[in-house]
């Protein structure tokens, strides 16, 4: 129980509210500011959204992963320099406009077009 009188205690309360007060307001002027740094940030345009989108970076024939892009993937998807080693799908998994179960699937179907795919399904698969 309180040990002090009753106008320290309504002084320490008062002091309470303020600080809680000032916290909150210092918090919303935080988001604030990063609500209008986001509307800032410009839209890309190398990534379609959706399910057809994706599919067409998995599989696409202009310029799809398991149809073209897979040759140099063992030996650059680690340099972020090299875009053409890269799958490019981390966007659409991410949102879920693929899943990482479709993407296997489809590496089984053509685990025949190359050797890359196949070693690529069995990590997938194992």
């Amino acid at each position: 129980m309180w040990q002090g009188s009753r106008s320290e205690l309504g002084d320490n309360f008062i002091w309470s509210v303020c600080i809680a007060l000032l916290m909150i307001y210092e918090g919303y002027m935080i988001l604030h500011s990063w609500n209008s740094e986001a509307e800032n940030v410009p839209e890309i345009d190398w990534c379609e959204p959706g399910e057809a989108a994706a599919m067409e970076v998995l599989l696409g024939s202009k310029d799809g992963f398991l149809t073209k892009r897979i040759k140099n993937y063992d030996m650059g998807r680690n340099d972020p320099t090299k875009p053409r080693a890269l799958s490019c799908l981390s966007p659409y998994l991410h949102f879920g406009h693929i899943s990482a179960q479709q993407c296997a699937l489809e590496a089984k179907k053509r685990r025949h077009l190359s050797p890359k795919v196949r070693l690529l399904n069995f990590m997938l698969l194992s």
